[in-house]
């Protein structure tokens, strides 16, 4: 697959570049800066052959013909490979007025991971694999009707300072869009083998940020499973993946792969065995162990000086945050005296400062993996632990790894941050807490202020001050006074969410109270206005009173009686065992009738099961209680067979003129019916 081609949005029009003069664009680009050129030839350019076009003429009607990249040199010395990089400053504004390069260009929204995520994530990998793109930005191209807004100048011959202008063909290191780009390209081309790398391409997206890829695996042979797929996704992409770390060499880049450039002989630096970094974080590959440095030179005596030396500790994990707690506060203190940024700190400060300099160790270090055995995770447990005083508040993650070999346990992440100064904590005495410091620490005065300040605009409070001759406090707080001296309640305005909150408390700790009581505990210490209505408002929307006061639905009407409850019901219950005079044991039968209409019912006992007798029982019942019109029973012989009798007697009984109105319907139950 041939490289990916991207281009760039435009957000304000490039019509409003200014032209870029010749003369400002020479100093900032002047290359002898560099003094990296090979020294048998001289030539700088050949750093970018492979990235460059020249631009012999630009079109007149060009749509970025005013924009000249100014570049320089940054040169890292501590870089594993890139020793020197050329970066282009898109920023730069030809004149005070005028936008820059990036002000035109759309940035587009942050497509990488969060680092915290990645390095987290990466904590639980007993075995770990971290690589990067070589050359990420220029893998990318840029589309050719955009290239006229990557021109910038070049020193051609260096003798005789011959200055000629080239364009970029692709990404280039110091656009807005540039990690936009990249991350799109290579989030689509992870898409586009999804289906062929399931696994692996879910692994990368989890673990990829920008351009470095850090992750790893339970055992040795999967991470050489996600090393091998990973190296074959990005180079299907012309993306090559190099520099492999690993805490086990077999799955490391060979040293001697590592060949020195020109640029590394200069400047002297060559990694030395065992030594790494994993995105910012020193790492000791043999022992697995994540360092947080501290740094080498005392801060200066200033509020810049305590500052510089906070910002220059590197630890998004939080391992240093009681440390870094007692920096902060002490710079804090430092404020507090509103000297100016470059004046000496007052001589209390500078003992502070120097006995938490001499305090400071070199690095701190904490295992990289928080799972000792290179196997798979049963299950992990997490622990958060928080606290709080009048200096700081702090929060820490411990996270239980249990394995088949053993359960381990270590910090996962901390945090810690100056607490605002002001506010009330409950009281830092030994032992538990009692009730009244509970209940007198669950109101902070501070929001009872905020509340009080935003019912002051309500259109009532003229008249509730007046009403409950409203008074500040030493402290400051209205409270409504009276004749009675002593403890005042404070007042809270209806209109304000903290009294909702405060009924609402007390319509709980009251057990679900009604009016009455809940309006009771509020008044125990707090004053609203129309608090009657507000209580009301709170119990009815109660979702636990609701629960509890609900009523059932009613049952629904009866149904009207059906027509068919004028008919009769036809069945047997038995054998009932008797014993004739003879002493012998006999069977019975129950036939039931019984009339839809009165519910009466009408039994009698037969000697037998057979037809005869059934019919004999049917025409006393017609004449004892008169003939019914339909007649429902189930699917027994003998009342089959008293039904066809019923047909045929009708036949014969010619002279009743009557039954030929009033004939019996006979209508069995479905077979097998219950």
């Amino acid at each position: 697959m041939d490289n990916y081609v991207a281009w760039a949005d435009s957000g304000l029009s490039p019509a409003l570049l200014a032209v870029n003069s010749n003369a400002d664009y020479e100093k900032l680009c002047a290359l002898d800066a560099l003094g990296l050129a090979d020294p048998a030839t001289g030539d700088q350019s050949a750093v970018y052959d492979e990235f460059k076009e020249q631009l012999v003429r630009s079109p007149e009607g060009c749509y970025w013909k005013r924009v000249l990249l100014p570049h320089r040199a940054v040169v890292r010395r501590n870089a594993e490979i890139t020793k020197l990089r050329v970066v282009y400053d898109a920023s730069a504004h030809a004149q005070e007025q005028a936008p820059s390069l990036n002000d035109c260009l759309h940035a587009g929204p942050p497509l990488q991971n969060k680092l915290w995520s990645v390095v987290v994530r990466n904590r639980f990998h007993p075995v770990v694999v971290a690589g990067d793109v070589r050359g990420s930005f220029l893998q990318v191209r840029i589309r050719e009707t955009e290239r006229d807004a990557l021109r910038f100048h070049w020193i051609a011959d260096k003798t005789a300072k011959q200055v000629e202008t080239l364009r970029f063909t692709r990404v280039v290191f110091g656009l807005a869009p540039s990690p936009f780009l990249l991350n799109g390209v290579i989030q689509q081309h992870l898409e586009n083998l999804l289906s062929t790398y399931p696994d692996a391409v879910k692994e990368i997206l989890k673990s990829l940020y920008v351009d470095d890829l850090l992750s790893g695996g339970p055992t040795i042979e999967k991470a050489k499973q996600l090393k091998r797929e990973a190296t074959e996704i990005f180079d299907d992409a012309k993306f090559e993946l190099h520099k492999w770390h690993s805490n086990r060499k077999e799955l490391e880049t060979a040293w001697e792969d590592y060949e020195p450039s020109f640029a590394k002989e200069q400047l002297d630096n060559t990694p030395a065995m065992g030594e790494c970094k994993l995105l910012g974080f020193c790492w000791e590959k043999v022992e697995d162990t994540l360092y947080v440095c501290f740094p080498a030179t005392p801060a200066e005596q200033t509020r810049r000086g305590i500052l510089t030396n906070l910002a220059k500790v590197y630890d998004p994990l939080g391992v240093v945050s009681p440390v870094m707690l007692e920096g902060k506060v002490l710079y804090r203190e430092s404020c507090i005296e509103k000297n100016a940024w470059d004046a000496l700190l007052s001589e209390e400060t500078m003992k502070k400062k120097k006995k938490c300099e001499r305090s400071l160790p070199e690095a701190v270090s904490v295992r990289r993996s928080i799972a000792l055995y290179q196997e798979e995770i049963d299950e992990i447990q997490l622990h958060a632990f928080g606290d709080s005083s009048d200096r700081g508040v702090c929060a820490a993650v411990y996270a239980v790894a249990k394995q088949a070999s053993g359960i381990s346990q270590g910090l996962v992440t901390a945090k810690s941050r100056l607490a605002k100064q002001g506010l009330t904590i409950p009281s830092k005495t030994k032992g538990p807490l009692t009730t009244a410091q509970v209940e007198k620490c669950q109101i902070s005065m501070f929001l009872v202020k905020r509340a009080q300040l935003q019912g002051m605009s309500h259109a009532k409070f003229d008249q509730d001050q007046e009403q409950q001759n409203l008074q500040p406090s030493g402290e400051g707080v209205l409270e409504c006074r009276g004749r009675m001296q002593g403890e005042y309640p404070v007042y809270l305005p209806d209109s304000a969410l903290l009294a909702e909150k405060i009924v609402q408390r007390a319509h709980v700790t009251t057990l679900h109270g009604g009016v009455g009581l809940t309006m009771a505990r509020v008044r125990e210490k707090f004053w609203i206005p129309r608090l009657r209505k507000l209580t009301k408002r709170i119990v009815k929307y109660c979702n636990g009173c609701k629960r509890s006061q609900a009523v059932a639905f009613p049952n629904p009407p009866p149904a009207p009686l059906s027509t068919e409850r004028t008919k009769g019901n036809r069945t047997f219950a038995g054998p009932v065992k008797y014993h004739d005079k003879r002493k012998e044991e006999k069977k019975a039968y129950v036939v039931l009738y019984s009339c839809s209409l009165t519910r009466g019912v009408f039994l009698e006992v037969l000697l037998s099961l057979e037809t005869t007798e059934f019919i004999k029982s049917l025409k006393r019942l017609i004449a004892r209680r008169g003939r019914t019109s339909k007649i429902y029973s189930d699917n027994g012989q003998t009342l089959v067979a008293a039904a066809k009798w019923l047909k045929k007697v009708k036949k014969d009984e010619r002279f009743h003129s009557y039954l030929s109105d009033q004939s019996i319907i006979w209508q069995f139950n479905l077979s097998r019916a219950p």
